[in-house]
Order: C-alpha cells, then sequence, then structure tokens
C-alpha cells in the first residue's frame, strides 16, 4: 500500500510538473521579425509559427513594409527548425535559440539573431544591417 500512495505522489508531483511548463517555444520564448523594409517578407516554418499583430500562429506569414511580426519557435523536444525568408533559408537551434546561415555566406537585407538570439531585423528605414 505504501509503495503505491508513493508511485501515486510521485505521478502527480511528475503531472503537475508538466502543467505549468509553457507551451511550445519556452526554450525561445516569443522573438520578432522586424521589417523595416520598404517590401514584404514572406515567411515560412517548418515546425514552429508566426503571427502578424491580431492574427492566429500560422507556418507562413507575410510582413507588410515596416510592421513587426511575432515568431514563436516549437519545443526544442522536437528538434532544429527551419525558417524561409523571401528565397533565402536558414537553419534554426530551437534549444540556443540561434539562426545559422547554412553556407555561413551573406544574409543579404536581412541581419540574422539582431538584436537578439533568434530575432530578425529587415535593412531599411533608418536600421542598416551590419
Amino acid at each position: 500500500m505504501r509503495k503505491a500512495l508513493k508511485s501515486f505522489v510521485a505521478l502527480a508531483a511528475a503531472g503537475f510538473a508538466l502543467s505549468v511548463l509553457p507551451d511550445a517555444g519556452f526554450a525561445c520564448g516569443t522573438r520578432h521579425f522586424y521589417n523595416n523594409s520598404n517590401m514584404s517578407w514572406y515567411l515560412h516554418f517548418d515546425k514552429s509559427t508566426c503571427s502578424l499583430p491580431n492574427g492566429p500562429n500560422v507556418s507562413d506569414c507575410t510582413v507588410p513594409p515596416g510592421s513587426v511580426a511575432e515568431i514563436h519557435y516549437a519545443n526544442p523536444i522536437g528538434g532544429g527548425d527551419r525558417i524561409g525568408m523571401n528565397s533565402q533559408g536558414f537553419d534554426v537551434n530551437i534549444v540556443s535559440c540561434h539562426i545559422d546561415h547554412p553556407n555561413q555566406g551573406n544574409t543579404g537585407n536581412v541581419a540574422l539573431n539582431e538584436p537578439a538570439n533568434g530575432h530578425v531585423t529587415t535593412c531599411g528605414r533608418g536600421w542598416a544591417c551590419k
């Protein structure tokens, strides 16, 4: 009887711990795509989602010029992710919230991990890519 009670208490504690963990994206939290350019940017995520103000979380977003979209990274237990921005693709390490350029080349008119890991900022409107 004692062993059964201990098992029950252990399962209840584990269940409570899982219930208080935040939803998907808890490792990175919410990040942003800052579109400072004069053109729309199309974003596609394999596992994660994006959203525009007052919009749903979806895997595909079109971010209008001068707008900001939220990036909601997937649960890190699922592994990495990939983000497509217009015609470029980048790898995302969801555990460290770091976006990597697969061939380490020029990223064009975007700054990855700017202003912090997991964020993306486009050039324009007074903001120059570094």
